[in-house]
């Protein structure tokens, strides 16, 4: 049995079934969309309170 680096069994069954490539896709999508609602969603909830932390995240 030949040794073989890591990166090159990675690459070898995402030629052999792309769909795991595309699944990767979507769940790494789903994971970023995640957290920025758990982000966002405590930020809504305590402007409603009437604590407005906005002002702190510049880039939103």
């Amino acid at each position: 049995m030949a040794v073989s680096s890591i990166s090159s069994v990675v690459e070898d069954v995402y030629a052999i079934h792309p769909e795991k490539r595309l699944t990767l896709f979507f769940l790494v999508t789903g994971l970023v969309a995640l957290l920025v609602g758990a982000l966002l969603g405590p930020l809504q909830a305590l402007n409603y309170a009437g604590v407005d932390l906005y002002k702190n995240f510049p880039f939103l």
